[in-house]
């Protein structure tokens, strides 16, 4: 059992990280901390008990240690002074004549704005007052005396993350207007897993902790159109941590912070740097937001819009390698049968080979780089979703049965003439994405409807899943209001959802949900798509809706 006594500048809690995770957090933990890790000494295996004390040594902490490291800052006189605190009030609960002791001086934090103030006589002359205690120097940003050297030998701890650090994330409970923001110490990894925690001690303890993966999600930044470019804050001259103009403002006391929106701008937050407090107000913009393919949402704040870009671009960053890398051994019944169908070799957009995206509701396949601006598109009007990563119910299979590129492209290609150039494996990100947009949210090559089925879009929507006429159905959906789509029609006062229900035309009912058919609205009769689907035992469909 090993425990480390220091003040909350004394650079300890990062010691203690870089010690368990291998990475450097500029971060001190007023409150302390209980933590372990598995070691090999002499080739046994032994569990090390860590406790870093959040202020000085009590009865409790004296008995329960074996060794003591004492911690300093080597530009702090306040955290060198405590030492000498803690180290008589250590003896007042116990005789440390067989106790082993360390002196660590930390160099975390000096820089110009910093200077070293703390030199070697002064230290050595401090663990020669300590008695029996060997004086070392360390620097948890690049790991120097933090056994960095030996971690073969003592056992291997988390991969480093990409990214840490404190964000505030809105609470997915509640009414949407009473959401509120908590501080939570979120951990991005090169798995591409985006991982959360109330608190230090639970990331570091690796528990208590909720994930998610980014690779599977869309990043959006409110009010900024199109994605997102990166943007790196400035460093220290000494190249170790962001200035102090751009030090993360969410570095408080209490890790239970409520703020609402109503009162965001005026609530600040505390970090404790050297004996002063110095206070931060957040930049009510600097939210990003991540949405999964079922539009579950995660919100997130940093403490202003340089850090949420430095976020923005790393998270980016990991969807794209994790997306690029992304390989199976399984064989893929999807990819091969999708590609059977006509038009489905190539990208529905650019011609490029061997598409492994598609576009749900289009119906389509595309490439990586074409489905990255459907992505942005939104998925009101766009729902991507990989061949290869993602799950694929039997819905969306019979989506892509039925449609396909050669379907898509007759329908929201119908205008194009020679005019128009169509995007290939050379053209760039921005006339690739004009000329996606053109495609679908301008609606510019999309055709009219003839005048038989503009008449009565919701007559016609019935008339085409009746018939099983899936080209006639995409066209008539493209053109469909919310109205449209729930208009009972005909004698029996049916809406389309009632039609696809009762035919059990799988993929025609989540095409009718996703444009916001009602599932519950009744027909002439007084039953609805659902009770006709139970009815008729077309449990697929009773399940989807």
């Amino acid at each position: 059992t090993q425990g480390i006594l220091g003040s909350v500048t004394s650079g300890k809690s990062a010691l203690v990280h870089r010690y368990l995770t291998g990475s450097y957090v500029r971060e001190e933990s007023p409150e302390g901390g209980r933590f372990k890790k598995e070691i090999v000494v002499d080739g046994q295996s032994f569990l090390l008990l860590i406790r870093d004390e959040g202020g000085p040594p009590e009865i409790e902490f004296s008995n329960w240690v074996d060794g003591v490291i004492f911690v300093f800052s080597l530009e702090d006189e306040t955290s060198f002074h405590s030492i000498y605190n803690y180290y008589r009030r250590l003896v007042q609960y116990r005789n440390l004549s067989n106790v082993p002791l360390i002196l660590v001086g930390t160099q975390d934090s000096i820089c110009s704005e910093r200077p070293r103030v703390i030199f070697d006589d002064r230290a050595k002359k401090l663990a020669s007052d300590l008695k029996r205690c060997a004086y070392y120097e360390s620097c948890s940003t690049y790991g120097l005396n933090v056994d960095h050297r030996r971690l073969n030998d003592l056992g291997f701890g988390r991969n480093i993350p990409v990214k840490q650090g404190w964000l505030l994330k809105r609470t997915s409970k509640g009414k949407i207007s009473n959401k509120e923001w908590k501080k939570k110490y979120v951990a991005l990894e090169d798995e591409g897993n985006l991982t959360y925690y109330s608190s230090m001690h639970d990331y570091m303890e690796n528990i208590n902790k909720k994930s998610l993966s980014v690779v599977k999600t869309t990043i959006k930044v409110p009010g900024r159109h199109p994605s997102v470019t990166s943007k790196s804050s400035p460093t220290s001259k000494t190249g170790w941590f962001p200035s102090h103009k751009f030090i993360p403002c969410l570095q408080i006391i209490s890790s239970q912070v409520h703020i609402t929106k109503q009162n965001l701008v005026k609530h600040s937050f505390f970090s404790h740097e050297s004996s002063n407090y110095r206070v931060f107000i957040l930049d009510e913009n600097a939210e990003f937001h991540l949405i999964s393919m079922d539009g579950i949402s995660w919100q997130f704040m940093s403490s202003c819009s340089v850090e949420r870009d430095e976020w923005v671009t790393a998270i980016e960053r990991q969807i794209m390698i994790g997306l690029q890398n992304f390989s199976s051994n399984k064989p893929n019944p999807c990819k091969r049968l999708f590609n059977e169908i006509a038009g489905n070799t190539a990208c529905v957009d650019c011609s490029a080979p061997d598409p492994t995206w598609v576009s749900l509701n289009l119906g389509c396949l595309m490439c990586i780089e074409c489905s990255g601006i459907h992505r942005n598109l939104g998925t009101h009007i766009s729902r991507v979703r990989s061949l290869e990563l993602d799950d694929w119910p039997l819905e969306f299979t019979k989506i892509l049965d039925k449609t396909g590129n050669l379907i898509a492209n007759s329908v929201w290609e119908g205008l194009i003439n020679n005019e128009v150039v169509k995007p290939d494996l050379q053209t760039s990100r921005e006339v690739r994405e004009t000329f996606i947009r053109d495609k679908y949210e301008r609606k510019l090559f999309l055709p009219k409807l003839s005048a038989k089925y503009a008449a009565d879009i919701s007559s016609s929507l019935c008339y085409a899943i009746a018939d099983g006429n899936s080209q006639l159905t995409m066209h008539l959906l493209a053109h469909a209001s919310r109205d449209d789509v729930n208009r009972p029609v005909g004698s029996e006062q049916q809406a389309p959802l009632h039609v696809a229900s009762s035919v059990a035309d799988l993929a025609s009912v989540q095409l009718l949900l996703w444009s916001r058919a009602d599932p519950n609205q009744p027909d002439g009769l007084g039953q609805t798509p659902i009770s006709i689907a139970e009815q008729s035992g077309h449990w697929e469909c009773h399940r989807v809706m």
